[in-house]
Formats: C-alpha cells, sequence, structure tokens
C-alpha cells in the first residue's frame, strides 16, 4: 500500500475517499494502478479486484494521451482537466477530463493523485450541437433564397449559396463589410443610402426590419426584386451580437409561396394549414416538436386527428361551424382546449385561427401554443399565495414572541433594543436565505456558517449537508443566533483564543429523521450556570425538549437533538 493510502487513513480522510463522489484513483511511477475510490470503479464497471494491480494504460484508449500524463506527473507537473477516453469492462468508451498531480517525499515520486470526471454525456450534447449546425448550414446552403449573416461590426460571417451568386469573386468572410458586397436600390433603380438599408438599421437599432421592398444586383449587373428580412442575433443578455439577412426573390409567384412557407416555418409557435374540410396541408417544426409527429405523417391527415377522442365531435362542429363564417379569432375562448400527441399524451393548448382565400379554395392557418408552463405557473402563483398567507402568519407569531422575551427581564431600554435589533436581524438572515432558495428550505451549513462568518477560523464546522424546511430553519437560526451571542459576549468567542467547534450528524429513522446537534467551547473564561432561564435557553428547549447543558471549566456544551420532517442527504462536508 502506498505511502499516500497511509497518510489519508492516518488523517481520517479513508472514507472520504472511498465513498467520495468523484472518481478517484492513485497511480505509481511505472504506471500501475494503486488504489480506486467507489466512484472510479462505478463509472467503469470493474470491481476492485480487477481494476487495481493492472496497468493504467490497459483502461486508455489512446496510448499517446497516457503517456503524455504519466511523463509529465513524473516531471512534477499538474494537468487539469485533461481530456481522455477510458475503456469500460462492458467495452464502451468513457470521454474524461483528468485532473491530476504527483505525491513527492523527500524528492521521490510515490503516486499520482487522479480526479476523473465523466463528460461522455457533454462531448456527445457537443457533438450534436455541432451536427446540428452543419446540418442547418446545410439546409442554409440549399435554399434559393440568398441569406448572409454579420458579426456585430458589419463584418460577413457566413454567405449561402444562393447570396454567393448575387457577388462577383468569393466573399471574404471575417474582412469584407456587407455593404461593400451587397449593394440594395429602391424598386425604381436608385440606390439606397448605407445608413437607410435595412441591414444599417438592424445594426444600428437591434431591432429586425420588415415589409422592404427593394432590388439587389446580380453578379451580371441586372437587378431582381427582394424583400429582405434582416434580422438581429442577439446573446443572453439581448446584446446585438450580429445579424442574419435573407433576400427573397419576389420575381415570382412561387417564390411568393416560398417566403410564406418560410414565415410559417420560423415561427416558434405551431402552425399548421388545413383546408375547408380539415385536411391538413402544412405544418411547420414547431408543430412536429409539439405533437411528435414529422411533417409527412401530418400531410393529408384530418385535424381532429391531433384531437383527444372525447373532444373530437365536438371540434368538428365547431371547424365546421367556422367554414360558414370564416373571421380571424381565438377558436375555444373561455374553455379549455388540448391536443393530442403522437405517444398518447394530451396537452393544453390555446389556438389562433386565420383565414386565408387561396386558389385552391378556403384555407385555414392554426397558431397553437402549448400553455403547460402558462397553467404550472398559475398553479405555483396560487401556492405561493397560500404559502404567503402562512408564512406572515408565522412570521408574526415569531416577531411577536422575540419582542416580548427582548423587553422582559431588567434590561434598560437601550439594552433591549440592541437585544431585539440582533434577533431580528439574525431570523432576516434566515429569510434571505430562504428567499435565494425560493423557499425550498435551507442546508444547516449554510445557516451555521452565516451566523459564524465574523468569527472566521476560530470557529470548526463539521457535519453533512442537512435540507431544513423553513420553519426548522428560522427556529435553528434563532438558536444558533443565541448561542453565538452567548460566546461573544461571556463565553470562548469574547477572548482571543476561544474557540468554538459545530457538529451535527443526521439519523434517519421511520417518518423523518433526527438531527443531533452539538455546541462546544474551548480555551474561553470559566463558565458558570445562569441562575434563571434566559430567551436563550427557552429557545433552546423549544427547538429541542431533549436540549442538555454542560457549563464545564472548559466552556459550555449544549447539545440537541431535533425531529425533522422526512430525512436529509448526508454528503460528506468539510
Amino acid at each position: 500500500m502506498s505511502r499516500e493510502g497511509d497518510v489519508y487513513r492516518a488523517s481520517g480522510l479513508e472514507d472520504f475517499f472511498e465513498n467520495g463522489a468523484i472518481a478517484l484513483h492513485f497511480v505509481s511511477g511505472d504506471g500501475m494502478i494503486l488504489r480506486a475510490n467507489r466512484a472510479e470503479l462505478d463509472l467503469l464497471g470493474y470491481s476492485a479486484e480487477e481494476y487495481i494491480g493492472r496497468h493504467i494504460a490497459e483502461v486508455h484508449v489512446d496510448q499517446p494521451v497516457i503517456d503524455d500524463i504519466l511523463a509529465r506527473l513524473l516531471r512534477g507537473e499538474t494537468i487539469h482537466r485533461y481530456p481522455a477516453r477510458l475503456r469500460a469492462r462492458d467495452g464502451s468508451i468513457r470521454h474524461v477530463e483528468i485532473t491530476s498531480s504527483g505525491q513527492f517525499i523527500d524528492g521521490t515520486f510515490i503516486n499520482t493523485r487522479c480526479f476523473t470526471v465523466d463528460v461522455t454525456d457533454l462531448v456527445a450534447a457537443r457533438q450534436e450541437v455541432s451536427r446540428k449546425d452543419e446540418f442547418l448550414r446545410q439546409i442554409l446552403d440549399a435554399l434559393p433564397a440568398g441569406i448572409f449573416m454579420v458579426d456585430a461590426a458589419g463584418r460577413l460571417t457566413y454567405v449561402n449559396k444562393a447570396a454567393s451568386e448575387l457577388v462577383t469573386g468569393e466573399p471574404k468572410l471575417g474582412e469584407d463589410e456587407w455593404h461593400k458586397v451587397f449593394r440594395l436600390f429602391t424598386p425604381d433603380g436608385r440606390e439606397i443610402p448605407r445608413d437607410q438599408r435595412p441591414m444599417s438599421i438592424v445594426l444600428n437599432e437591434n431591432r429586425p426590419v420588415r415589409g422592404v421592398e427593394a432590388m439587389t444586383q446580380r453578379a451580371d449587373g441586372s437587378l431582381m426584386p427582394v424583400m429582405p428580412f434582416p434580422t438581429p442575433i442577439r446573446d443572453d443578455d439581448g446584446n446585438l451580437s450580429g445579424a442574419v439577412n435573407m433576400f427573397v426573390d419576389m420575381s415570382e409567384r412561387k417564390q411568393a409561396e416560398d417566403m410564406f412557407r418560410l414565415a410559417v416555418e420560423a415561427s416558434s409557435s405551431g402552425m399548421i394549414l388545413a383546408d375547408a374540410a380539415g385536411r391538413i396541408v402544412l405544418t411547420n417544426a414547431a408543430a412536429e416538436r409539439l405533437f411528435g409527429y414529422d411533417r409527412a405523417e401530418l400531410a393529408g391527415r384530418e385535424v381532429e386527428d391531433l384531437i383527444p377522442p372525447r373532444l373530437r365531435e365536438e371540434h368538428a362542429n365547431h371547424r365546421r361551424s367556422y367554414a360558414q363564417q370564416p373571421e380571424v379569432r381565438v377558436m375555444g375562448a373561455g374553455r379549455e382546449l388540448f391536443g393530442l400527441r403522437k405517444d398518447g399524451t394530451e396537452v393544453p393548448v390555446e389556438i389562433g385561427l386565420n383565414p386565408l382565400m387561396t386558389g385552391q379554395g378556403l384555407m385555414v392557418l392554426s397558431t397553437i401554443i402549448d400553455i403547460s408552463e402558462r397553467r404550472r405557473a398559475a398553479e405555483r402563483e396560487k401556492l405561493l399565495v397560500r404559502e404567503l398567507h402562512h408564512r406572515s402568519h408565522n412570521l408574526f407569531a415569531i416577531i411577536r414572541a422575540i419582542i416580548e422575551r427582548s423587553l422582559s427581564g431588567d434590561r434598560t431600554l437601550s439594552q433591549a433594543r440592541a437585544v431585539l435589533q440582533s434577533r431580528l436581524a439574525a431570523m432576516a438572515r434566515t429569510y434571505q436565505l430562504l428567499n435565494q432558495m425560493e423557499w425550498r428550505g435551507l442546508n444547516l451549513a449554510d445557516i451555521v456558517r452565516a451566523e459564524l462568518e465574523p468569527f472566521g477560523n476560530r470557529v470548526r464546522i463539521d457535519g453533512p449537508d442537512v435540507a431544513l424546511a423553513p420553519a426548522e430553519a428560522q427556529n435553528l437560526s434563532l438558536a444558533l443566533h443565541e448561542l453565538a451571542t452567548n460566546a461573544a459576549k461571556y463565553g470562548a468567542l469574547s477572548v482571543p483564543d476561544g474557540k468554538v467547534e459545530v457538529r451535527w450528524s443526521l439519523t434517519a429513522r421511520d417518518g423523518g429523521a433526527l438531527l443531533r446537534f452539538e455546541w462546544r467551547e474551548r480555551d474561553g473564561p470559566a463558565v458558570v450556570a445562569p441562575i434563571k432561564q434566559g430567551f436563550g435557553s427557552a429557545l433552546l428547549r423549544q427547538v429541542s425538549s431533549e436540549a442538555r447543558f454542560d457549563f464545564g471549566p472548559e466552556g459550555l456544551s449544549c447539545r440537541m437533538e431535533v425531529p425533522l420532517a422526512e430525512p436529509a442527504p448526508t454528503s460528506a462536508q468539510d
């Protein structure tokens, strides 16, 4: 066994090594695997007997990679997030990132310490994004409309095939400015000034421009009637990062139809075009995603196929009635509407209807919006109102109790004000943490750190993650504040060398969990038991009827057992 392993066991970190959430292994200087924790073994599917003792290169797919890693570690380098591929026991490949350093004692290399993070899903996601980007690029290149993209400074970053046919020579991406490559004219042939061109407006004002008819110049010098569709490209903060422009050829009626299809396809809402008989003629990608069908599967089907069976007859009657008097309107306003997905699940929707008179007769364009999130938001709002009422009632009750106890006794008005402000500030900190967590509860460690942060390294905290319900968090926060205030005034934190240890553990039991909490002071002044019970003692016993106090010569100790509503996670924590 390596000296590194001995150090780990001696320092009490053996359990951390074996049961840590991150894969970890030790490798000797000649590449032999010395130790591996459970996360490492689970990642690759090996047992300890199969994995430990073999050469690390046996699990690496790429020999040059592991050779480079070992060489750098032997030189004393530290590697961070080194990408590698590992072969699992079942033959599958896991993409990982390795962070490692060597352990040297008296200048002698002992072993490596390697943390292995599985990024297989991330790599797959990146590959999928790259594939989709390439797929989109192929689609854009296949479109008959000219499309080009620019950065925020107006330099060309992409030009599709149709757009490149409008210019002489190959545009230099990243160098050429769009206005020097693509010239734009009014319908009567006058060149449009640069600052009045739709793309310039987009770049200057960060907004799309629509409805402009213009002429662009082909490579042979002739003019072609187009409708440009410049649109800003924004980052996550809404700032302009570039723009995309599309020239739709308006020379023929066919191009107008293509423009309609592009507009429908670009919509983020599901759109379905159906004839007067309710047969589906056209769908967009959003409708495919909404209902789970390919558009080829939907073409020619009746719209009632997308309605739950119990509602189909009623929907067909509404559709026939609408065909008698078509108008732009919201179908089913005031009543619930549901769509039926391919997998048989239902989705609440809102539908808008737009009649279109065409050469083939009446067509109806339906805009379909999934309102599932809207309904969930409404339910969350109702829950929030109920919770707000309940929490307000509890808050006032707590404040009332704090005020009564702070103003009782023989304190002066100034003393009572200071005590009251301190206790309200402790409660306010807890409420701020609860708000940050959207009232889903708090980690006990966060409450302890927030209260004891001013005392720095004089406080040692040790315990697992424990999720507390809001009411539990409020009570423990106030109890902890009383302990800290007492220690700062009279106990270990009132002298320079005094220290406080805060420990807790969690034990699952039927119907919940039991939190064992201990506060121990040492190296402080001698303490004596109080003559009468104060607010702090009363509060601590309210939190835990089993609260025990020990006023020993080394300092105050307090132990509590607090029943919790349900078990909480118990991951280790320094």
